[in-house]
């Protein structure tokens, strides 16, 4: 498996799409189709807490990824920035604003009864915490497929729990070597390398949705993360 350093120097899911912004080239349509599969729940939960019904808010955020992948709203977009989310958040919450003002009896509070920045269940707050959980959820997604295709599916589904950022001290090897008939010391170096295929897999998400994903970057992001889901 390529290194986190390998990473940072391949083009992005987020870069193809700025840097062919004004062409309609497949590519950068398939890595935009990829990143609104991510984004759409976080923003979803977004136009939730901001106070639209269910059905409302996903109504708002299937049409604003429809009018992103059907025109070429990412001109306006600023490389220098680096984070799609970013981008997304601003320019979703303009558009709710918009809609807002020409149908307000849609929406069931006013930008006066937003809660202040301060609550920790602010709209921005719920979007940041569905990006993270969001995030992680592709992450496994994606290391589960690769280990369908290498045969250790079985290993990965024994090893799931324990997939976090950070190791808990806690975890029963010799359970997962009764369950997988290993040895428990197998089991310990199995465990070490499908987290760090998981970290490396992480890496790789995150990087997808910078502009200029280096190591120090997407670290940021992850730290963004892991605060989010604590």
């Amino acid at each position: 498996m390529s290194t986190a350093h390998e990473h940072a120097f391949q083009p992005t899911r987020w870069s193809l799409v700025l840097r062919a912004k004004q062409d309609d080239e497949p590519i950068a349509r398939a890595a935009l189709e990829e990143l609104c599969r991510l984004y759409w729940p976080p923003l979803c939960s977004f136009a939730r807490r901001w106070g639209m019904s269910d059905a409302d808010a996903e109504d708002a955020t299937q049409n604003f990824f429809a009018e992103l992948l059907r025109n070429d709203k990412f001109a306006i977009a600023d490389a220098d920035r680096g984070k799609l989310r970013t981008f997304l958040l601003s320019t979703f919450t303009k558009r709710l604003i918009n809609q807002r003002e020409r149908d307000p009896s849609r929406h069931h509070i006013t930008p006066d009864e937003l809660p202040d920045a301060t609550d920790p269940q602010t709209p921005e707050r719920e979007f940041t915490q569905q990006w993270a959980v969001t995030t992680m959820e592709t992450a496994l997604s994606r290391l589960s497929d690769e280990c369908l295709q290498s045969g250790k599916s079985t290993l990965f589904t024994a090893c799931r729990p324990l997939l976090t950022l950070d190791a808990s001290g806690n975890e029963d090897y010799a359970a997962i070597a009764r369950q997988l008939g290993m040895k428990e010391g197998a089991v310990r170096v199995a465990v070490h390398r499908v987290r760090q295929q998981f970290r490396e897999t992480l890496f790789a998400v995150i990087a997808e949705t910078l502009d200029h994903p280096t190591e120090a970057n997407v670290r940021a992001e992850i730290g963004a993360l892991m605060e989010a889901l604590n």
